[in-house]
């Protein structure tokens, strides 16, 4: 079954291959050193059931704000020296990993025709160096991906002591405000923060849409029902209990908001079931923006007008936390710098897909050069690829990087659409806009 599905898979690789070099001949003619020079990015060698880590290495390698971490990382260590950024062998030897993945996310990022490959040797011995033996051994990218994360914390914590220097928050670290609403007086009890470096969304079991067998998610409305409301019964509420002299127990809404917004946000598509005591796999397609994932309506409103990094607090408004809630600082608009319609708007930066069963298959990447431009990724094969190739594939793993001010006003369009009386249109291009009405012109 697995053999069929992976010779199944290579046939596709080759006659997708085949289709991409007939259009580069008919674009730019029979030199085909011409169309591949420059266009192309190295590939991994599998080095024995490693394709779980060449995948998430490859999709890493197109993220810019993970490279800086690790880059800071080890300027960090070297603050004083007047001298370029050089590894030193103490170095290496204190942060295998952190070095290892900053020698090959230089590499992977270095323009070629298609012939240069390089391996990820250095990078399976940091993780046996860190407790993880993964070589010829089938594991998850998710997995793999939450080890190269912690692995590298934990260097960074022994090459920069925090007596020594201001820690560099992770990129994929973002915060959770959670809080719970009355809704008999409408008053907030209590609230916590909550650390997340991911979120992980459950496919619906009901089928949106059916068409030929196969069934569609949209991401969109995943993230809705990962953030919906939860009602709460049975709680007790300080304010009516305050009104009414006697305990009064109500029901409550509970809110989940993005307090604190990650460079880089990973979504991961959980695909896998348990039926009748087996594992199996889910195979349900998710229809996701390629261009631009607009988060608004899931944020907390004071994030919208933070700097970046920027956790602003005021005192307590509760003294007593209902059961399992602490009590914490709320939050206070102080800096006005971002206006409510720019909002919180990520870019899709690599997709990570996985063919095969629950139990074993094999994993790809689609990794982004520039807006029009998608690289395939599969260990030793790297190859242009379309939007439309993309957008038929059965993600699960996806990593979107935060736009900056400047990235979001660039893609404001000037012309409204459809005749629309505005005289801007703040939605961008191709914009997978989530914004409730009643947030427009908040900022105001």
């Amino acid at each position: 079954m697995l053999q069929d599905l992976v010779k199944h898979h290579l046939s596709s690789v080759i006659i997708t291959g085949a289709v991409a070099a007939v259009s580069a001949y008919v674009l730019w003619g029979g030199d085909a050193k011409t169309w591949r020079k420059g266009r192309l990015r190295p590939s991994l060698e599998n080095l024995g059931n490693t394709c779980f880590l060449n995948c998430v290495t490859q999709a890493l390698s197109s993220v810019d704000s993970f490279h800086a971490w690790i880059e800071n990382i080890l300027l960090a260590q070297c603050q004083g020296e007047d001298t370029a950024l050089i590894i030193t062998d103490e170095v290496r030897k204190v942060a295998p990993m952190i070095s290892a993945l900053f020698d090959v996310f230089t590499t992977l990022n270095l323009a070629t025709d298609g012939s240069q490959s390089t391996s990820l040797n250095k990078v399976h011995t940091a993780m046996s160096e860190h407790g993880w033996d993964t070589l010829f051994c089938q594991e998850d990218a998710y997995e793999a991906f939450q080890v190269l994360i912690t692995s590298i914390e934990r260097e960074a914590r022994m090459l920069l002591p925090e007596n020594s220097c201001k820690p560099i928050p992770s990129p994929v670290q973002g915060k959770f405000l959670i809080s719970l609403e009355c809704m008999e007086c409408r008053s907030e009890s209590s609230k916590k923060i909550e650390p997340f470096d991911n979120i992980t969304l459950h496919l619906s079991k009901k089928q949106n849409i059916s068409l030929m067998n196969l069934s569609f998610n949209s991401l969109r409305d995943m993230l809705t029902t990962y953030f919906s409301t939860e009602k709460l019964s049975g709680v007790e509420c300080d304010n009516c209990t305050e009104r009414h002299g006697v305990p009064v127990k109500c029901d409550f809404i509970k809110h989940v908001k993005i307090a604190k917004a990650p460079k880089c946000l990973c979504i991961q598509i959980n695909r896998t079931e348990w039926k009748n005591g087996v594992m199996e796999k889910n195979n349900q397609h998710v229809s996701f923006p390629i261009g631009c994932l607009d988060l608004t309506l899931f944020a907390y409103k004071a994030l919208l007008f933070q700097k970046e990094d920027e956790i602003i607090e005021q005192e307590p408004a509760v003294s007593r936390p209902v059961e399992g809630y602490e009590v914490v600082r709320t939050y206070n608009i102080k800096d006005k710098s971002l206006s409510m319609m720019e909002g919180l708007n990520y870019t899709l930066k690599s997709v990570i897909v996985h063919y095969g069963t629950a139990n074993a298959g094999h994993y790809v990447t689609y990794r982004k050069l520039t807006d029009n431009c998608w690289l395939y990724a599969s260990d030793d094969i790297v190859r242009i690829a379309t939007r439309e190739e993309l957008e038929r594939q059965q993600i699960y793993l996806l990593y979107y990087e935060r736009q900056t001010v400047p990235e979001v006003l660039s893609q404001r369009c000037t012309t409204p659409p459809h005749g629309d009386t505005a005289s801007n249109c703040t939605t961008p291009p191709n914009c997978d806009r989530m914004t409730p009405p009643e947030l427009v012109g908040a900022a105001d």
